[in-house]
Order: C-alpha cells, then structure tokens, then sequence
C-alpha cells in the first residue's frame, strides 16, 4: 500500500486479464448466489421496504413515509417504487437486489488495488455473499456506491463532480453510509489543501455543492416528523457512558470476523461470543484492530481522516443504536475502502523526510512493516469471512429463514385468500406473509386499523405489546360487526380454554424457522361471527 503503483508484471504463457477474472467471478456469484436467494425467504424489514414503495403513489409519498420514523432515507426504496411499476410481488427485489450485489463484486474485482488471491477470496465472505446479496436491504446498494467511488478515486481530480454525485447518493442509502460520507468529505477536504494540483474550480465547487447536498437532505430526510422508533435525540446516549462505548468497541471484531454459530437461528450469533471472557478478548482484539488501520495508514493523511471519522462516527451510533451484523458490516467495508483509497492519497512524507525527527521515522517504518504485513492480514480476513459465508448460506438454505413464504402458500393453496385476515400478532410480525399474499390490507386489531406496512407512531408504541385476551377481544368484535369469518394470525398454539372462549378453529401449525421476533411460531385459526 506504501509503495508506489507498479505496472503489472506479465508471465510468459496463458494469461487471465483483470476484466475477464472479474467477470468470471462474478458469474460465478450470481450463479451461487441466486441459488440460495432462491431458497431464501424474506421477513419483516425486506418487506416492509417493499410495502411502502409498493403502497405509495409517488416518489413523494415514499419519501413522506419514510420521514414518519422509518428510520432510512429513500434511495432503497425509489428504486423499489420503481420496481413496483412492474409486479406487485415482492419476490422482484430478489434478482434485483442480487445485481446490486454482483456488480460489487465486478467493482471490486476489476479495479481494487489487492491480490489475486485476496479478490477470489472476497465475494464469498459473509458480508458480501449472505447480508449484502441474500438478505434484500438497503445496505449492498451503500456498498456498491462505495465501490464505485473508490474505483473512480484514482482520477478525482478529472472527476470530482462524478465523485460528488456518488457520495449524494451514498448519503442517502442509510444512516451508517451517511456517516462515511461525511468522513469521506472530510477526507477529500484535506485532500484538496494538501494537493497542489487541483482540479478545476468550477469542478470543486460542483462536486462539494453536491456532497453537502446529499449530506444535508439526508438529515432531514433522516428527521422524523412524529415520535417513532428512530429519535435523533436517541444518538446522544451512548456518546457520555463509556460502558456503551466499549459495548460498541466490541462489535468491531464481529464485523472483522463473523461466523455464525451452527444453530437454527443463527442469523446474527457469534462464534466469538463462546469464547471465555468475551469481552475481554474482543476489546484487546477490536483496539489491535484499529491501531493496525491506523498505522497502516498514517502515511496517507487523506485516507486515515476518513478511516478515523468513519470508524469513530460509527461506533458512536452503534453505542446509542446497537444495531446488528448487518450495520457492523460496515466497519469492515469502510476498511477496505481506506486501504483501496490511500493507493491514490498523496504522501505525507513526500519531500518531508530529511524535515522530520526520529519520532516521524519511526512511524514511518511502522507503517512501511503494517503494509508489508497487509497481505496476509487480508488473507485471515477474507478466509474467515469465507467461512462465515459459506456457514450463514447453507443454514439459510437448509432452513426456511421466514414464514411467511409458507403461510401465505398454504392460505393461496387451500383457497383462504378471499378471506379477512387479523394478525393477532404485532402488525410488524406478520409484513412478510402480506407482502407474499399479494394482499392490499390487513385488518390490525392492536391499533384498530386498516393497513399494510408499519407506522412507527405513538399509536403503534402504545398498542404493540397489548395482552392477547385484549387483541383477541378486539378481533371478536370485529368480526361479529362484519358478520365475516376472519382469518387469525397467532404466534403461538392457544390452551383450549382460549380457543373455546374466542371460538377459534385451529388450521395450521408451522414449523419454526431462522428469524422469529417476539414469536416461536405462526399458526392459523378460523374465527367465525357469533350467530
């Protein structure tokens, strides 16, 4: 990383080119990705992304939506409202999202400053195959922006404006994404003092307008407009309480090294949680880590203001929003992108050697010894990660990950579709088998309404964890008020003194699967008016 870019030695006989090796893995991405997409079931947060694209009536209205404490800004979900155009089933975004997932590859392959080895090694890790390809959220589409930016990095000074506009967008894929954004316009800051041959003023002016606008509307798409399950005033809280901080700390070796451990629900567990004393370990381990960047990078100012604040911004949201695998991913990803930047950052020793004390030496040497070692940290890396992936794709191929696929083909296929149906469940728990139904509404009994994806309001806070005999009270009325009979949607098998208080007939019992939120199991009743 250290040294300066070579032209590529050539050997004598066959020779694979760049482009040709980046287009063979990516085939072979796709190929094995879409495989296991094919058996993976989407649950609550993919479909309700897809929900609130499908359901509005303009970019507007996603957008409107989204403020209403969704949590993420709209990017993700303008191109689902695109998508919606064609097909009302949610199944779309699989392919879709999977050529998100693919072209990062590409990206990454054809252009990233590593070995042979290391790119070979890449696309199949955890991260990159299962939780930004399988797995349909906005987070691969961050990734895939990031790339591309770290691709076009080698000339920012004739494209600043196509810089510029990446970084726009990458602001408003999620609020992680929008923190390496404003590291990376820090970063790019530094790098517009330092380096004496700019680009062209009308350029800097255009590509830092558009950087500061896709930070900005990002914030206030961020904002919401009601009390929701996502608060601004909720990023302070980790920032003053070291306890938080350090739990936070911690994540980094689970972003570095995550293999799930080999169970049912898998889906984010951690091998390193079984080790003795934990905590301990992934502390000493995150702060080797981060000193290992650090020191990698200390010679690439530019680069190193970007890994700090990107790292740090990060952490400190993770310490007041602990997040999941899913988030943490991004600490790895930005990693590399530091690493893929600095190739082209300009060097902080250049023309200072014979300036600086024994001290600056030093840390040059450091940094000379941290990227001769670079290789076969990545190597650890990418084998671990390979080993993650290939964990969290054969359990999620082995096990159904949702519910909803089935229950909703069991409703299709025994022809109960036509019928009213009341999640008895929270209305967040049952997204998955609304979206597969194809069903424009259910009828939600906790807040009384009618309605598809979730709102994050008051109403729903107050009405999420209401006592069943208070929710199956509610769907007796409504269902002698519409004198229909009303299909239940329960998380568990009700005593019989339950089922015969409500009248309840009891029609289906499904297996458990990977992810389940605050139920063990979907099973179906037939609730019938009181005659």
């Amino acid at each position: 990383m250290n040294q300066p870019e070579k032209a590529p030695t050539r050997e004598p006989g066959f020779q694979v080119s760049d482009s040709a090796c980046a287009a063979m893995l990516s085939a072979i991405f796709l190929l094995l990705g879409g495989f296991i997409a094919w058996h993976h079931e989407m649950w609550r947060d993919e479909i309700q992304a897809w929900l609130i694209a499908r359901d509005s009536a303009s970019p507007i209205e996603v957008l409107y939506h989204l403020n209403r404490g969704d949590g993420h800004p709209g990017l993700w979900h303008l191109f689902l409202y695109c998508l919606k155009q064609i097909t009302w089933s949610p199944i779309i975004m699989q392919p879709f999202h999977l050529i998100i997932a693919c072209t990062s590859v590409y990206v990454f392959v054809r252009f990233a400053p590593f070995s042979r080895l290391h790119k070979a090694l890449f696309p199949f890790g955890y991260l990159v195959f299962y939780e930004y390809a399988i797995i349909c959220r906005n987070y691969a589409l961050g990734v895939l922006l990031l790339f591309l930016f770290c691709a076009l990095f080698k000339e920012w000074k004739t494209r600043f404006p196509l810089l510029g506009f990446l970084l726009l967008l990458l602001a408003h894929t999620n609020i992680v994404t929008l923190i390496i954004t404003i590291a990376i316009a820090v970063g790019l800051s530094w790098e517009l003092i330092s380096t004496p041959n700019r680009p062209e003023k009308r350029d800097i002016w255009v590509g830092l307008s558009l950087i500061f606008f896709g930070i900005l509307t990002s914030i206030i798409q961020l904002k919401p407009s009601n009390p929701g399950r996502f608060e601004w005033t909720d990023l302070t809280r980790g920032v003053s309480d070291f306890e938080r901080f350090q739990n936070a700390v911690n994540i980094i070796p689970k972003a570095f090294f995550p293999i799930p451990e080999i169970t049912l629900r898998f889906w984010n567990t951690f091998l390193l949680d079984a080790i003795p004393g934990a905590d301990s370990a992934m502390f000493v381990l995150a702060t080797l880590i981060f000193l290992f960047a650090v020191i990698l990078l200390l010679r690439k100012p530019a680069a190193l203001l970007i890994y700090l604040i990107g790292t740090l911004g990060i952490l400190a949201f993770f310490a007041s929003y602990f997040g999941f695998i899913r988030h943490w991913g991004n600490l790895f990803i930005l990693f590399l992108a530091a690493i893929w930047i600095s190739r082209y950052c300009a060097d902080s020793a250049a023309g200072q050697r014979t300036e600086r004390g024994q001290l600056r030496r030093r840390l040059n040497q450091l940094s000379f010894a941290a990227g001769r070692g670079l290789n076969y940290v990545l190597i650890l890396l990418f084998v671990v990660q390979l080993a993650g992936g290939i964990a969290a794709a054969s359990l999620d191929y082995k096990h159904p990950f949702s519910e909803g696929k089935a229950v909703a083909r069991f409703i299709k296929n025994t022809e109960l579709d036509d019928m009213m149906i009341a999640p008895e469940v929270r209305s967040d728990v049952s997204l998955e088998i609304l979206g597969y139904l194809e069903r424009e509404q259910f009828y939600y009994p906790r807040p009384k309404r009618f309605g598809s994806f979730v709102s994050w309001d008051p109403t729903y806070a107050s009405t999420a964890y209401l006592p069943t005999d208070d929710v199956l009270q509610e769907i007796r009325r409504f269902c002698n008020e519409t004198s229909e009979d009303i299909l239940v949607i329960s998380g568990h098998v009700y005593p019989e003194a339950i089922r015969l208080k409500y009248g309840l007939q009891n029609l289906k019992v499904f297996r458990p699967t990977v992810i389940r939120e605050s139920v063990q199991n979907f099973v179906l009743y037939r609730m019938s008016p009181n005659s």
